[in-house]
């Protein structure tokens, strides 16, 4: 059944935010409600008593919308607080639309403007293009029950990433426990990187000779290395792999390191390389480290992924975003014996499957979603 469609401008008010000055912060006051207090709520916030009219006070509950930089949908679930620029608080009418039917619509309506916008080096929404896209409007019975479908599928989404949290927590915890200070009795070895695995560094490709032809050899760069995975969204090739290159051919269970740049918010860009991760060629300015006979690569990984390993890389705050050779190769720690190395092992085997069937089943979850929500909006 077919239903009319209106513009959002037409179902909502949409408040953009005030323009707050560091001269108007304060150490009380209502909270400045940013684009970072949205995407992170561990973000502080900034504190105001500058006066601003009524409809720019954002309350628990309500629908805000980032427009710049940063697109998204969010239900504020913070204090009170106050709207800044680049945010839009979303007024829903009543007697015309749903709200939790208005913020799939919009979400639905912002994906669809970033596919627009990709490659845009600033993402940025036009405020009278965005007013004017249209949604299907059922009558306010069925929204709800469209909303009502949409919001089961996000909250098992949402609970497949609380228990890849919980194992994460559990993983850390494994982690400090049996690599960690060595307890009472137990069999442990003071010894350094350089005496357990072999490490090299990248080799100086021209970018020039680059190529984007998919039969050649992806090339592993900084930028492809993130936190626990090897993202290939940017990719360059290298055309054939001469004998001076065979050295520098990725194998899977290396381990990599950005050593520019190395910590992001998402954490530390360090990767174990999986079979799909083959065949690449390592590239300058990142370091491949490869297990030997006296330690497992998991082992390895987690050592390198410590908190103990990142001290170790930046022992002043003033250190510049940068990990050299030496630094990894000389990094000092207590190996337990093969033995414990296997049981370790084992365990954390264990919770890596979990996990990739966690992620298996919410990336499953996120294309029903996205196909439930195209049938319904579009």
């Amino acid at each position: 059944m077919s239903h009319p469609h209106v513009p959002l401008g037409d179902v909502a008010d949409f408040i953009n935010g005030a323009a707050f000055k560091p001269e108007d912060w304060g150490d009380d006051g209502l909270p400045i409600i940013r684009i970072q207090n949205l995407t992170d709520s561990s973000k502080p916030f900034n504190y105001t008593r500058r006066e601003v009219p009524e409809k720019l006070v954002v309350n628990p509950g309500d629908l805000l919308v980032s427009w710049s930089a940063t697109l998204g949908v969010f239900q504020w679930n913070g204090p009170q607080g106050l709207l800044n620029q680049h945010i839009f608080r979303v007024l829903p009418d009543g007697a015309l639309v749903d709200t939790n039917y208005l913020r799939h619509a919009l979400e639905r309506a912002l994906d669809d403007m970033e596919r627009h916008l990709h490659g845009a080096t600033m993402k940025h929404v036009n405020r009278g293009e965005f007013l004017g896209t249209k949604i299907p409007l059922p009558p306010l019975e069925e929204q709800r029950r469209i909303a009502a479908i949409l919001d089961k599928v996000a909250l098992l989404i949402q609970s497949a990433a609380q228990a890849f949290c919980l194992s994460q927590e559990l993983k850390k915890s494994l982690v400090h426990k049996t690599l960690g200070l060595a307890r009472e009795g137990e069999e442990r070895v003071r010894i350094k990187v350089r005496d357990v695995a072999d490490m090299i560094t990248g080799f100086p490709f021209k970018s020039a000779q680059y190529t984007d032809k998919a039969q050649h050899t992806r090339l592993c760069r900084g930028i492809n290395v993130l936190p626990d995975r090897i993202e290939w969204k940017q990719v360059a090739r290298w055309p054939e792999i001469t004998p001076e290159l065979r050295s520098y051919q990725i194998n899977e269970d290396d381990i990599l390191i950005a050593m520019d740049r190395p910590w992001i918010t998402e954490g530390f860009k360090i990767a174990r390389v999986k079979p799909t991760d083959i065949p690449s060629l390592l590239v300058q300015r990142v370091a491949r480290i490869r297990a030997g006979n006296q330690i497992r690569p998991r082992i390895l990984f987690e050592v390198l992924s410590s908190k103990a390993f990142a001290t170790h890389c930046t022992p002043t705050e003033t250190t510049v975003p940068h990990i050299s050779p030496i630094e990894i190769r000389e990094y000092e720690f207590d190996l337990p014996c093969l033995k414990e190395q296997k049981r370790i092992d084992s365990i954390l085997a264990g919770i890596e499957k979990s996990q990739a069937a966690l992620n298996q089943r919410a990336n499953l979850l996120k294309e029903k979603l996205c196909t439930l929500s195209r049938s319904y909006f579009n």
